[in-house]
């Protein structure tokens, strides 16, 4: 299943602020009935985002941070290998970027909105690769990275740098170097890695 920036709002923002959720609150997030989003929270818990903490409540999944340390450098990979197989891109789609990388500026303080401007960025920079296997196996990585992701953009400071690598990424393909904007778009994750890293421990310290 392809994800949208919009779904990863919904995953994210699923369970609001606080640790633990009841069913009865996540339907009401969703406007739907407490069984459909019963249905929806076990569809999330077999794809390891959310777990049952008690009888109807749930949380998001507990971060691992193996998986962490493989998920970071496979989108890396995958993700700079799209971008090299992209064509020229024209001005209505940098134009594009360049309003995603503003709406994630916007976005200090607003872990939700900003993890969406990320995700629209990502998105238009690989769409067009035109290998649509690529991108179902991207995006899939992406989708398990929605967590990691959470605590990565609690920072201000972490969502202003993430921009300003957008806006060398833009600067690049501008210029019509492909291999440039990739290595780029390579950076854009791995320097992400210590800083989740960092979160990771700190979430689980004390």
């Amino acid at each position: 299943m392809s994800e949208s920036p919009s779904d990863a709002h919904v995953l994210v923002g699923l369970l609001g602020d606080e640790p633990i959720a009841r069913t009865e609150e996540v339907a009401a997030r969703l406007h739907v009935a407490p069984d459909v989003a019963e249905r929806c929270l076990a569809a999330l818990e077999r794809d390891g985002l959310v777990e049952r903490a008690d009888g109807d409540a749930w949380r998001p999944a507990e971060l691992d941070p193996g998986e962490l340390r493989e998920l970071y450098p496979a989108v890396a990979i995958l993700e700079s290998l799209a971008v090299r197989r992209c064509p020229a891109f024209g001005a209505a789609a940098l134009a594009e970027l360049r309003a995603a990388t503003a709406r994630l500026r916007a976005a200090g303080g607003d872990p939700l909105a900003a993890i969406d401007a990320d995700y629209a960025f990502h998105e238009r920079l690989t769409v067009d690769c035109g290998n649509p296997g690529l991108l179902e196996v991207l995006r899939s990585v992406k989708r398990a990275l929605v967590p990691y992701e959470r605590a990565y953009m609690v920072d201000v400071a972490r969502i202003e740098r993430s921009a300003g690598q957008h806006d060398g990424i833009i600067a690049a393909l501008e210029a019509g170097d492909h291999g440039l904007a990739a290595d780029r778009v390579r950076e854009n994750f791995i320097s992400s890695l210590p800083d989740v890293a960092s979160q990771f421990r700190d979430a689980h310290s004390g």
